[in-house]
Formats: structure tokens, sequence, C-alpha cells
């Protein structure tokens, strides 16, 4: 019985070290992430000052996005920048979707404000790119967060005049 207890203690040991760990892993990770993303970010500045390097600089915030979590805002700030970049040098399809993607990240942080904004501006690049019915999708995204409690009534007028702008 004493072997059979000293095993089980031992392994428990073992379990608890393994998860200490994993969780100094994931953390070191993360830390990781967060240093790479930045060093990606200074690269992308460090390119704008040619419109021909802006596809590169977009590509290299999106990047940076993809190693940022979910709640972090510099997520969002670096798709947004990303389809800027990409509109600015034409590429329409790049920017709309990078908008989009901006507008899902800040909808996955819970920022309802920035999703709409985001997704309006994906809805000017679609239809920019002749894209009626995306264009409209699109709206009716930024449209139905209107409804969240999230949102101050000057957030929502703000949000519905601007819908009312762009049609």
């Amino acid at each position: 019985m004493r072997g059979i207890a000293a095993i089980a203690l031992l392994l428990g040991a073992a379990l608890a070290a393994s998860a200490e760990a994993q969780s100094n892993a994931r953390f070191t990770s993360s830390a990781t992430n967060v240093a790479e993303a930045a060093e990606l970010e200074a690269r992308a500045t460090g390119l704008y000052h040619s419109i021909r390097d802006y596809p590169r600089a977009a590509k290299l915030h999106e990047r940076a996005a993809a190693l940022r979590s979910a709640g972090d805002a510099q997520r969002v700030d670096n798709l947004r920048r990303a389809a800027l970049l990409y509109h600015y040098s034409g590429k329409l399809t790049q920017a709309r979707a990078a908008m989009t993607a901006a507008g899902d990240a800040a909808l996955a942080a819970g920022d309802v404000r920035t999703a709409a904004a985001a997704y309006l501006d994906a809805a000017f690049l679609s239809k920019e790119d002749g894209l009626g019915e995306e264009t409209n999708r699109l709206v009716r995204k930024a449209q139905l967060l209107t409804n969240s409690p999230l949102l101050s009534a000057q957030e929502k007028d703000a949000i519905l005049r601007r819908i009312r702008v762009s049609a």
C-alpha cells in the first residue's frame, strides 16, 4: 500500500510540475509573440516611405496581428493599418479582407464601436470595388451592432448617421 501511495504522490508531483511548465511555456510564448509582433510592426513602419512598399508593409502588419491575442487592441490596429496600406496601393480585395478581419477582431474583443466602424470602412471598400451585395452585407453587420447595449446613444447615432451617408 505504501508503494501505491508513493507512486500516486510522485505522479501528482510530476503532473503539477508539467502543468507549471506548460503555463510558463504559454507565458514565454505569449511574451515572445508580442515581441515578435512589435518587431514586425517596426519593420512595417520602416516601409511607409514608398508606396511601392505598402503591400509588403501591409503583410507585415497582418503577420503581427496574427501573433497578438484576441483581446489585444493592437491586433485590430494592425489589421486596420494593413487595410489602409493595401487600399493606398490599389489592392482593394486585400484591403477589404483586412478591414473585415479588423471588424471581426474588434468584435471578438468586445469593442462594438470599432467593429462597426471597421465593417463600414470595409463596406466603403466593397462599394469602391463595385461589389454591391458585399457592400450591403457589411453595412447590415454594422447596422446590427447598433442594437448592442454596449453602445451609448451617441455612438449608435454616429454609426447610423454614417450608414445613411454611405447609402
